[in-house]
């Protein structure tokens, strides 16, 4: 008898027309809980504990830091929204890919930061080509290297890009990076570096000294052409020629002080060449003869027991500020805001905190169009986490459901997430504003900020305590006045403003704006 499937999250099922998607694990999860996992797993902490000592500790670096990744409710796995597309090829689902990364197409994203004592592979830049395929150019590199252009996909919704490239020395580079709204910057994610280590000597090995008697044979473990013997630690030096042919090898013994080895070659005469994986030729499988500077012992002759282990390393390095690395998109760097004061309406002036633009700054345009909240701060996409659905934060956001009463300066509306993005964030689905501005608009006295999520309502905020708001344009009001008539101006408005209630807090930050 068939059973349908059960979302081990949720425990809907199949019968109820909700569609399942499946990992790498292969446990299926249906597709709202698979999007939640991805999605609230990439919104949290970023650019911590990059470098890890043990996978257990590396897979929750990859899952914090890398955007669209998450765990498996079932076996803990790592999932990544991006891998679920080559294990499911439902069309709906399919969709939200594009495999072509258009709107990527003619940007080029430059390291902005000073990385000169880092000693990290860091990207001098990631470039998606108006035709072809991507391509980074390492840090002091002068070569080039393109994406594999089946592995290249964009994310649209969360604005993603993954893809892989291959480097030098048998590495693999997943790359997966976030953009921020607008496509300024790379606000999170990096690369999961997996390198395939092997000396060309690694292995067990036999050896042997033919002018000594048969009881002084050992074995030893050779591990990055290291070995151990009877207490001493051992190096090899291998050398090649163009064509990968074994030349001026080396290792001394029994001390750094004493005999020289030298001259690998095979018993057989054989030729002795250096490969990806190890040693490639005749010595593959038979004796090798060392020749020596010591007066008694003129040969030492090793025997391949086991071939070397091929081991892969990972290593996580990230691609984001918060690990030492901001990649701006040079075309899309915008100048500072200019802001006017408009000490008769609230229309045609600006509000931010913390003296910066564009860190939920309040725009009230001189032409009465909806006024609107500000993220256009690069720091917003950098520090602040995206919408609950993996969507970047938006550059602006409109108030809605509009009130203005000119006779007490208050002002109400209304920003909705769900209704304007689809989306909750950090669970809220809407915000409502009341802002009360004093008689020449230079701050806002009080007011205070509910929040609706799914729960209920909660007040979340008060102006003139938990957040700050001065004009973003109030050294205007006395950039005409010298000292002294500035001075008296800024001592009759604080008096006046006092008279309003202005919070102490407001007070102290406009008196050190003013300063």
């Amino acid at each position: 008898m068939s059973h349908s499937l059960e979302c081990p999250v949720c425990l809907h099922n199949q019968d109820e027309n909700i569609k399942f998607i499946v990992g790498p694990c292969r446990h299926a999860i249906c597709v709202p809980c698979m999007e939640r996992i991805v999605y609230r797993s990439s919104s949290g902490n970023r650019g911590q504990d990059f470098l890890t000592s043990s996978p257990d500790d590396l897979d929750n670096v990859i899952v914090t830091n890398m955007p669209l990744r998450g765990r498996c409710p079932m076996c803990r796995g790592i999932l990544s929204l991006i891998d679920l597309c080559k294990y499911n090829p439902d069309e709906e689902f399919q969709s939200q890919f594009d495999f072509d990364f258009k709107p990527l197409r003619g940007s080029t994203f430059f390291l902005s930061m000073d990385n000169a004592e880092t000693e990290l592979p860091w990207i001098q830049f990631l470039s998606f080509p108006s035709e072809g395929v991507p391509f980074v150019l390492l840090s002091g590199g002068e070569q080039l290297i393109h994406f594999e252009q089946q592995s290249c996909i964009y994310h649209a919704k969360s604005q993603t890009f993954s893809g892989t490239l291959k480097t030098f020395q048998n590495q693999t580079w997943s790359i997966s990076v976030q953009f921020s709204s607008g496509l300024k910057c790379i606000c999170r994610g990096g690369i999961v570096i997996e390198s395939t280590e092997v000396g060309p000597m690694d292995g067990q090995w036999r050896v042997t000294w033919p002018s000594v008697p048969q009881e002084s044979a050992a074995e030893i473990e050779v591990g990055s052409n290291c070995f151990s013997l009877y207490g001493k630690r051992y190096r090899i030096e291998l050398g090649h020629d163009e064509n990968g042919k074994l030349e001026k090898n080396s290792f001394m013994w029994p001390d750094e002080s004493e005999t020289i080895v030298q001259t690998l070659n095979s018993i057989n005469g054989g030729e002795i060449f250096l490969g990806e994986n190890g040693l490639v030729g005749e010595a593959e499988h038979s004796m090798l003869k060392w020749t020596t500077s010591h007066d008694e012992v003129k040969e030492i002759h090793w025997q391949r027991i086991h071939p070397p282990t091929v081991k892969t390393n990972r290593l996580f390095v990230p691609l984001c500020p918060s690990g030492g690395a901001l990649y701006m998109n040079r075309h899309k760097v915008t100048a500072s805001e200019n802001a006017m004061y408009n000490p008769d309406s609230l229309w045609g002036n600006t509000f931010i905190q913390g003296n910066t633009f564009g860190m939920a700054a309040y725009h009230f345009e001189i032409d009465f169009s909806p006024p609107y909240i500000s993220y256009d701060n690069i720091m917003c996409s950098l520090t602040w986490p995206t919408l609950d659905d993996g969507q970047p934060i938006p550059s602006r956001i409109y108030f809605k459901q509009l009130m203005w009463d000119s006779k007490t300066r208050t002002f109400e509306g209304v920003i909705d997430w769900m209704e304007t993005h689809g989306t909750t964030w950090q669970g809220m689905s809407s915000w409502t504003y009341q802002m009360v501005f004093d008689t020449n608009f230079m701050c806002i006295l009080s007011g205070n900020i509910v929040t609706k999520n799914a729960t209920g309502t909660v007040e979340m905020s008060r102006f003139g305590s938990d957040l700050i708001y001065l004009n973003a344009a109030l050294k205007d009001k006395f950039k005409d006045l010298d000292d002294h008539e500035r001075q008296e101006s800024i001592r009759k408005e604080l008096s006046r403003l006092e008279a309003e209630g202005i919070s102490p807090m407001t007070e102290y930050l406009l008196q050190d704006v003013l300063s």
